[in-house]
């Protein structure tokens, strides 16, 4: 079950990273998607695979990668420094626009390195699984 905790927190902070994105279409017109298609089209495919791996309650690491390859264009300029400071320039609600870009796409580089690389969390043994393993004392 600590496997789906973190595909569910990659799966949202996907989403977050998508409507930071939406929201600045709504800010700045629907020109900013068209414009940053690649970037739309990443978090689109990188939500939709990190729901679909929660859905399924995958155990591989494989949709991490994909999702972490597809949310890089967006997360890359995110991890700069500079990119971050520059949002002490702009006005609250570009800040806001911002903010959420920035917590959605760190959120997600470290929640898919977190599955990729982190040991897997181990699970509470069944006791009826052990039981039928070791067989009956009595044969």
């Amino acid at each position: 079950m600590p496997l789906q905790k973190r595909w569910m927190g990659l799966a949202f902070s996907t989403m977050l990273s998508l409507a930071g994105m939406l929201w600045s279409a709504l800010r700045y017109g629907p020109e900013v998607l068209t414009q940053e298609i690649v970037l739309v089209a990443g978090l689109v495919i990188a939500t939709g695979v990190a729901l679909v791996a929660l859905g399924r309650r995958s155990q591989s690491r494989w949709p991490a990668a994909v999702v972490l390859i597809c949310a890089a264009p967006i997360a890359q300029p995110m991890l700069r420094v500079g990119t971050l400071l520059s949002l002490a320039w702009v006005d609250a609600r570009e800040l806001a626009i911002g903010i959420v870009l920035a917590v959605g796409s760190i959120a997600t580089v470290v929640t898919a390195f977190t599955i990729l690389f982190a040991k897997r969390p181990s699970q509470a043994p069944d006791p009826v699984a052990r039981a039928v393993a070791q067989g009956r004392s009595s044969e």
